[in-house]
């Protein structure tokens, strides 16, 4: 539910009770670039796209967040949005938070050779039956594009290494660093978070966590993004991201909110 600057009180309250008529569980936000969950998912997907471009595969960094908890992995994620969708909202989201968005031109490539996802049965992943089907892998995701083996005119651009065909999507470098990918996509989640409490874009840490268990499938059993923030410490929070950002840049660097909170002791929700 997005309340704008001259929204009422009264047009708010009218809007909830409305969507709780209909079965729906409301969520108060502002008005803001990507709002709450997409702007959340912002650092989420685009850092896959990332790594996917420093030579991370497809279908291991899917794995490591389907071992987390998540429905799927980002990149089947990206598939199922659709790629032609995905890009257009990471061209908005980017223009906003230019100093922060992970910056990649996966999207773009495949968008322009007509590969959109699940909906043309070609993305990151090629889904055999095309739009809609699922070949019961388990992730949503169909078979990782770079696994297939396909006629030469299908699929994405690939090399051998190792007997393996793997998407180059860019050159690959020499030593690819990725770091821990669940730290690496779980932890800019907490600090944009963080930001949206910063900016008053939602009112508590209860709202984000609802928000991303019923919005992205965050996994319950972990109590949502920032109950498993305080489950892992903010200080071990904003070291990590600490050195996150020493081994790939400052987007990595964390808000204000985490920095008071980890030195003072406390935690999003506080134990009575």
């Amino acid at each position: 539910m997005i309340k704008g600057p001259r929204t009422s009180q009264e047009a708010v309250a009218t809007a909830v009770a409305l969507a709780k008529r209909i079965g729906k569980t409301p969520i108060v936000v502002g008005d803001a670039p990507g709002f709450l969950v997409n702007r959340i998912l912002m650092t989420y997907l685009g850092e896959s796209l990332v790594m996917i471009e420093e030579g991370g595969r497809i279908d291991e960094i899917d794995r490591v967040m389907l071992d987390f908890g998540m429905p799927m992995g980002p990149l089947a994620l990206l598939d199922q949005i659709g790629i032609d969708v995905a890009n257009h909202v990471a061209g908005v989201l980017s223009e906003a938070f230019r100093d922060r968005a992970p910056r990649s031109t996966a999207l773009q490539i495949l968008k322009d050779k007509g590969w959109l996802g699940r909906k043309t049965g070609r993305g990151f992943y090629i889904h055999p039956d095309g739009a809609g089907a699922d070949d019961g892998g388990g992730s949503g995701g169909g078979r990782p594009a770079a696994r297939r083996r396909t006629s030469r005119s299908e699929g994405p651009p690939r090399e051998r290494e190792r007997g393996r065909v793997r998407v180059d999507l860019r050159p690959a470098p020499e030593h690819v660093d990725a770091g821990p990918t669940e730290t690496r996509l779980v932890l800019p989640m907490i600090n944009e978070a963080a930001r949206c409490l910063e900016a008053g874009v939602v009112a508590n840490p209860s709202y984000v966590d609802l928000a991303m268990v019923l919005g992205t499938g965050f996994p319950p059993f972990r109590g949502g993004l920032l109950r498993h923030a305080d489950t892992l410490g903010l200080t071990a929070v904003v070291q990590g991201l600490e050195a996150l950002a020493g081994r790939h840049g400052p987007r990595f660097l964390a808000t204000r909110l985490l920095l008071e909170m980890a030195r003072e002791g406390r935690a999003f929700f506080e134990k009575e």
